[in-house]
């Protein structure tokens, strides 16, 4: 855009100066002329800058999205619905209903239990929990992750390749999943209602089945 409107001034420009040398008119075939080269170069310039800046754009984009999807997996966004709602404890126990009901729990458990094993130390022994119920083929509670995915973590653990960095992947695509998935569901169920109804109340709520204890 700014090219353009550079193009234009000198454009502009040109075109008075053209006029200037001929105030009178007496050769208006050829300042009409000019002034046809001038708009046609505005139209050819215009048609090569604009898939430019339709691809800057989407690069742009691109790069918004990595950032935040990167925010996400090293816990540093902290700022979406998503989070506000899983930093309060009423808001937890109301969301994990409504993933019982989704047949999905395993999500949250999985998210639960990485922060607590991270806050603990990152042990060997937590981190191997968390691959036999979460990440192991036909896992108590195995979440939905890609095969690649899946091989590198199976590798590291069989490995003892044990590091703080082992389940970022595989958070980062939890959370997403909730966020894009589960949360908006949520968002129009009767618990979120009764959750924003009672923010810092006991909901007391009927989990169902006993649940797995965190690490």
């Amino acid at each position: 855009v700014k090219a353009l409107y550079i193009i234009g001034f000198f454009g502009l420009v040109l075109n008075l100066c053209l006029e200037s040398i001929d105030p009178a008119d007496v050769q208006a075939d050829g300042k009409w002329f000019w002034n046809y080269i001038l708009v046609m170069a505005l139209i050819g310039c215009q048609t090569v800058l604009m898939p430019l800046q339709i691809y800057n754009a989407r690069k742009l984009v691109r790069k918004r999205r990595t950032s935040s999807l990167s925010d996400t997996a090293s816990g540093n966004r902290r700022n979406s619905e998503l989070d506000l709602l899983l930093d309060s404890e009423v808001g937890r126990e109301y969301f994990k209903s409504h993933l019982v009901n989704e047949l999905s729990i395993e999500n949250y458990f999985f998210w639960r239990d990485v922060n607590a094993w991270k806050e603990e130390g990152c042990s060997a022994e937590g981190a191997k929990y968390i691959y036999d119920v979460y990440i192991a083929n036909n896992s108590t509670l195995e979440i939905n992750i890609s095969g690649v995915m899946h091989n590198d973590i199976e590798k590291k653990i069989k490995l003892n390749q044990i590091e703080p960095s082992i389940f970022d992947e595989a958070y980062k695509t939890i959370v997403v999943l909730m966020e894009t998935n589960a949360f908006p569901r949520f968002k129009k169920s009767s618990l979120y209602k009764q959750w924003s109804g009672t923010e810092g109340s006991d909901p007391n709520l009927n989990m169902g089945a006993a649940l797995p204890e965190s690490i």
